[in-house]
C-alpha cells in the first residue's frame, strides 16, 4: 500500500523520481526488505527482519521460550524447594523442641520420682531414688540432683534379693546359721534336716522325737551346736535337745524348759535355760552346772545372752510385779541377783546389740524399746507398729534395728534416733541379719525371703541417747576420737560411733584437742584433761588423766586454739582470755571492752582473733601480741565467726546474713542473706574447699568459703554443722534433739562420681584411724 500510494502522489517531489526507484521498492517489498515508501520506524524495520529470517527467528524464539520456560520452572521448583526446606526446618525445630520438652519433662518427672521415693518409707526409698537420679543425670546434671542424691545416701533401705522354699515339709520351724551358709528345717515328727542354704542340699538328718519342733530351733554363733525344742499340743514346757549336728550326736537333753527360754553363751561352750523360775547355766557338751542357778520371780518366756557375754536377759511370764518385766543378770559376777526393767507390756523375744550391752525388746503394745543394761536406762522407743511387735534384730554394725509385728509389716529403724526408714508388708517370722549385714531374712509361711539392706555409710548416727543440745564438737589428731559438749556433759566417741567416756561439766561450750589433751570451756571454767591411747595388743584403750585447771574463773563461753596448740583464746561476756599453753606457768592475758562476747575464732598462726557477741553489737578483730582492736565490723546481733583456711577471709554469721570480710582491707565481700534470730554457725573444712553453715536455723548447707556460693543444700531434716574431721573426709552435725550425725564425705563423693554428679575438687583420701575402746 505504501508503494502504490507513493506512486500516485499528485506532487512530483513526493512521487518516485524514476521507474527504477519504483521497481527497487517493489523488489525490496518482495524480498521483505525495508522499502523507501514506508516510515523508517524501528518496529517496521524489525518486522521486515523477522519476515526475512522467519525460520531462524522462529528457532531462536523457540529456544528462548524453552530457556524461559526452564528458568520459570527452575524458579518455581526453587521456590517450592525453599518452601519445603522451610517447612522441614520448622517441623524439625518443632520436633527438636518437642523432644527437648519431652526430655525436660522426663527430667522433672525423674527428679519428682526420686523425691517421692525418698519420702515414701517404702522399699526402694534409697535404691530407687538413686536410680531415678542416675537416669536424670544422664539427661542433665544439676544441683537439684546433687541435693537429692546426697539426701538419699543418708537413708537406709531394703530391697528383695531372693525367695526360696525354706521347708519342703511345710513345717514353720526354720533356722539359719550366723553366716547364712547353713539352713535347718524340721519334719512333722521332729526330724531335723541341715542343708547348704545356697543349694538346699541336705548335709545331715537328725532323728525326731515323734512330735514337731515348735518352740526353739537355733544354731550357736559358731554353728557347732543346734538347739531344738519340742512339746505337745498346747504345752508350755519344752524339751530342748542340743545336737552336735555334724557328728549326728545328741549331747544334751533338758526337760521342763519354759517356752523359748534357751540360748547359747557367748563363748559357745555352754548354754542358759529357764527351768522352774530359775536360770540354769550348763556346759557343753557335758551338761554340768557352770554357776549357781539364778532365781526369778516368774517363769521365763525367752532368754538371750548378750553378745559380749556379760548379761543374760529373760522376759518373764505373769510376774507378780507386773506384766512385761524383763530380768537382767550380770553373769560376770558370781552371785549377782537379777535387776528388772519395768516395761508394762509383755515381751515375746529379746535381742542384744552386737557391740554394746544394749537390749531391744518387741512389746505387746506395738512399741519396740531398747535399754542400756549396764545403767538400766531406757535408750529409745520405736513407735509405728499397729499391733503386737513380735520380733526384733540389730544389724551387725548396730546402726539399724529391724522389727516385725502381727500387723503384717517389717520395719527398719535408725537404731540411734528411732527414725523409721522402711516399712513393707511381711508376715511375722524369723528375723535375722547375716553376719556381714548384707542380708536380712523374713518368713512367709514356709517361704524364706531375703532382703538386701542399705547400710548407713553416707550418714552414720552416733550410738547412744541424747543428753540435750550439742554446743560444739572436735576431732582428736588422727581422728580416732570425737569430743562433744552439751547437755551438761562432755562425751568422747570412737571412730565407730560409740561412746567411750563421759563426764559432767556445767554448761560446756567448746571442746578442743591439742597434741596431748582435751580442753573444755564453759560455766565450770576452762580445764584440760591429759589424754593418751594405750595399745594393749588386741585393742586400744583410752586413758584420761586428772583435769588441769587453766582458768578457775567461771562462765566462759566458746574458745579457739592456734594451729600449733600454743595459744588458747576464750570469750566471756566480760573479757577475752589469752592462755599461753607453751609455758604452763605464764599467767593469762585478758582483753577488755567487747561486751557480751561469746563466739571466737583464731587464725592459723594465732596472730589474730575475732569475737562475736550473744545478742550484742559488732564483731571485733584483735591482735594477740598487743591486744589492740584493729577493726570493729558492723555486724548486728548475735554473730558466729570463722577464718578461712588460707586466712584471706573472715566469715561472720549474723541473724540477717553471712558475710565475707577481706582480712587485708577489712572491706566487705560477698554475702548470703538468712533469716533467723540467732547467729549462723560456720565450720570450715581443713582443706579449705568448703564451709558448712546453717543457712536458716538447723538447715545445713555447704558453700564455697570465699564466695558463699552454694555447693549443696540437701533436704535431710533439721541439722546444724559442728566440725570437720582433720582429713576433711567427715562432717559432724547435730539436730534439735541432740543426736549426732557423721557424714562420710569421701563415700558420698565416690557415689556422686558414679552418678556423674561429683564436684570439681581433688578426691578425698581418708586417713587410717585406730579403734579406741
Amino acid at each position: 500500500d505504501w508503494i502504490v500510494m507513493k506512486a500516485l502522489e499528485k506532487e512530483r517531489v513526493r512521487r518516485y523520481e524514476t521507474a527504477n526507484a519504483f521497481a527497487e521498492d517493489i523488489r525490496r517489498h518482495l524480498a521483505d526488505e525495508v522499502v523507501g515508501a514506508g516510515p523508517p520506524s524501528r518496529l517496521y524495520r524489525l518486522r521486515k527482519v523477522v519476515r526475512r529470517h522467519k525460520g531462524l527467528i522462529a528457532a531462536a524464539g523457540a529456544v528462548t521460550l524453552a530457556l524461559l520456560a526452564g528458568v520459570i520452572l527452575s524458579l518455581w521448583q526453587a521456590v517450592e524447594a525453599k518452601k519445603a526446606r522451610d517447612l522441614a526446618r520448622r517441623e524439625t525445630a518443632a520436633a527438636v523442641s518437642a523432644r527437648k520438652d519431652q526430655t525436660e519433662q522426663l527430667w522433672h518427672s525423674l527428679l519428682a520420682e526420686a523425691k517421692a521415693r525418698r519420702w515414701s518409707h517404702q522399699t526402694g526409698q534409697r535404691f530407687a531414688a538413686l536410680e531415678a537420679v542416675r537416669k536424670a543425670a544422664e539427661i542433665r546434671p544439676s544441683k537439684e540432683l546433687q541435693n537429692e542424691a546426697v539426701a538419699a545416701l543418708a537413708l537406709s533401705d531394703l530391697r528383695p534379693a531372693e525367695v526360696y522354699e525354706g521347708n519342703p515339709e511345710k513345717q514353720p520351724m526354720i533356722a539359719l546359721s550366723a553366716d547364712f551358709k547353713l539352713h535347718a528345717y524340721t519334719k512333722k515328727d521332729g526330724t531335723i534336716i541341715v542343708c547348704e542354704r545356697a543349694t538346699m542340699k541336705p548335709l545331715v538328718e537328725l532323728p525326731g522325737r515323734g512330735v514337731p519342733v515348735n518352740w526353739t530351733l537355733r544354731f550357736s554363733n559358731d554353728s557347732r551346736w543346734l538347739a531344738a525344742g519340742t512339746c505337745g499340743v498346747g504345752g508350755l514346757k519344752v524339751t530342748v535337745t542340743i545336737w552336735e549336728w555334724r557328728l549326728r550326736r545328741n549331747v544334751l537333753q533338758i526337760d521342763e524348759v519354759s517356752r523359748a527360754a534357751c540360748d547359747f553363751l557367748a563363748n559357745n561352750a555352754g548354754l542358759v535355760v529357764g527351768v522352774d523360775q530359775k536360770l540354769r547355766f550348763l556346759t557343753l557338751p557335758e551338761g554340768l552346772e557352770s554357776r549357781p542357778p539364778v532365781e526369778l520371780p516368774a517363769a521365763a518366756h525367752a532368754v538371750r545372752v548378750s553378745t559380749g557375754g556379760g548379761f543374760v536377759a529373760a522376759s518373764l511370764i505373769n510376774s507378780a510385779r507386773g506384766e512385761g518385766l524383763v530380768a537382767l543378770v550380770d553373769i560376770k559376777a558370781d552371785h549377782a541377783a537379777p535387776v528388772f526393767l519395768e516395761n508394762g507390756s509383755f515381751v515375746r523375744i529379746l535381742a542384744w546389740h552386737p557391740h554394746r550391752e544394749w537390749l531391744a525388746a518387741p512389746c505387746a503394745d506395738g512399741l519396740i524399746r531398747s535399754w542400756n543394761a549396764t545403767e538400766q536406762t531406757l535408750l529409745q522407743t520405736y513407735a509405728g507398729h499397729l499391733d503386737k511387735a513380735v520380733e526384733v534384730e540389730w544389724s551387725p554394725d548396730g546402726d539399724l534395728l529391724a522389727s516385725s509385728s502381727w500387723d503384717g509389716t517389717l520395719k527398719l529403724w535408725d537404731a540411734s534416733t528411732g527414725e523409721l526408714f522402711v516399712s513393707l508388708d511381711q508376715p511375722p517370722g524369723i528375723l535375722q541379719f547375716s553376719a556381714d549385714g548384707s542380708r536380712l531374712t523374713g518368713q512367709d509361711g514356709t517361704s524364706v525371703r531375703l532382703f538386701e539392706p542399705a547400710p548407713l555409710n553416707g550418714c552414720r548416727r552416733m550410738h547412744g541417747p541424747s543428753f540435750g543440745q550439742i554446743r560444739s564438737a572436735a576431732w582428736s589428731p588422727g581422728d580416732a576420737l570425737l569430743a562433744t559438749a552439751g547437755g551438761g556433759k562432755v562425751r568422747l566417741w570412737n571412730a565407730s560411733g560409740y561412746e567411750v567416756r563421759r563426764f559432767n561439766f556445767s554448761e560446756p561450750r567448746s571442746v578442743l584437742f591439742d597434741k596431748d589433751g582435751l580442753i573444755v570451756s564453759g560455766k565450770d571454767g576452762i580445764r584440760k584433761w591429759p589424754l593418751r591411747v594405750e595399745d594393749n595388743g588386741n585393742m586400744h584403750r583410752l586413758v584420761l588423766g586428772e583435769a588441769i585447771m587453766l582458768s578457775p574463773e567461771k562462765n566462759w563461753e566458746f574458745a579457739a586454739l592456734s594451729q600449733d596448740g600454743a595459744l588458747l583464746a576464750a570469750a566471756s561476756p566480760q573479757k577475752i582470755g589469752l592462755f599461753d599453753l607453751s609455758h604452763s606457768g605464764r599467767p593469762p592475758k585478758f582483753l577488755q571492752g567487747h561486751k557480751k562476747a561469746a563466739n571466737i575464732a583464731m587464725n592459723k598462726d594465732g596472730t589474730l582473733i575475732a569475737t562475736g557477741t550473744w545478742q550484742g553489737d559488732e564483731v571485733w578483730v584483735w591482735r594477740t601480741d598487743d591486744g589492740e582492736v584493729i577493726k570493729k565490723l558492723p555486724v548486728q546481733g548475735s554473730a558466729h565467726v570463722a577464718f578461712t583456711t588460707d586466712e584471706r577471709w573472715l566469715i561472720t554469721g549474723s541473724p540477717d546474713e553471712f558475710r565475707c570480710w577481706d582480712t587485708i582491707s577489712w572491706e566487705p565481700g560477698t554475702h548470703l542473706p538468712r533469716r533467723d534470730d540467732l547467729g549462723g554457725l560456720i565450720v570450715i573444712s581443713p582443706r579449705g574447699t568448703a564451709a558448712a553453715i546453717d543457712c536458716t536455723r538447723h538447715q545445713m548447707r555447704l558453700v564455697l568459703p570465699d564466695t558463699l556460693a552454694t555447693l549443696i543444700d540437701p533436704d535431710c531434716g533439721p541439722q546444724s554443722p559442728l566440725c570437720f574431721s582433720n582429713d576433711g573426709c567427715k562432717l559432724v552435725s547435730t539436730n534439735n534433739q541432740g543426736h549426732l550425725f557423721v557424714w562420710d564425705i569421701a563415700f558420698i563423693r565416690r557415689e556422686m562420681a558414679r552418678l556423674n554428679l561429683d564436684w570439681d575438687f581433688p578426691q578425698l583420701i581418708p586417713s587410717k584411724t585406730i579403734l579406741v575402746e
